[in-house]
């Protein structure tokens, strides 16, 4: 996330042991389908053995044929611009003091590796903090974690408050939103 550009965000995918052939989809959300696809933008690919080309196959499905090897993929997901004074709490949305952003809109997946381990790492303002249910890695507390199909829930300028509850229950309240009041709870 560049504070700097504030419209989207850049993915950089990294995928080691690549097949010569492999296709990256987005995902379809069964309760609402926002077609993230959409605003996917300057989608390329590096492979380490040589060129590698990428053919979009349908709406959220694209086909890479790499020599295999490492290959990288970059896009930058450029975000919907608001449509109203409030928007729907699932909603990407990126602001000077933070945003929200993660999950399955914004990132592709190998189509039939499902269910591989997969890791993010969050390049953030230095100001700026997350609050997720994913697990932290040990390689980089706090900015990296193992990503399955639970997004990033906020990032930025937070504070956090303990409230008695039976069980205790943190809450994270960001001030990045568009609205006054908004908070994220977070469960452990």
């Amino acid at each position: 996330v560049d504070s700097a550009g504030l419209s989207g965000f850049d993915v950089e995918m990294r995928i080691g042991h690549a097949p010569d052939t492999f296709r990256l989809g987005m995902v379809a959300h069964p309760e609402y389908d926002d077609r993230f696809w959409r605003f996917v933008v300057n989608l390329r690919v590096e492979d380490s053995a040589g060129p590698a080309t990428l053919t979009r196959e349908d709406s959220a499905l694209w086909r890479v044929v790499a020599p295999g090897g490492t290959s990288v993929v970059r896009y930058r997901l450029q975000l919907p611009a608001a449509a109203g004074q409030y928007r729907s709490a699932w909603v990407p949305f990126l602001a000077p003091t933070g945003g929200l952003v993660g999950g399955p809109d914004s990132f592709m997946y190998i189509v039939g590796a499902e269910l591989a381990p997969a890791y993010v790492h969050l390049a953030l303002p230095p100001e700026w903090t997350i609050a997720t249910g994913l697990e932290p890695t040990t390689a980089n507390p706090g900015r990296s974690a193992a990503i399955a199909r639970r997004p990033l829930r906020a990032m930025g300028a937070m504070t956090s408050r303990q409230f008695s509850a039976h069980p205790p229950t943190p809450w994270m309240s960001s001030t990045a939103s568009p609205s006054p009041a908004s908070s994220t709870r977070v469960r452990r």
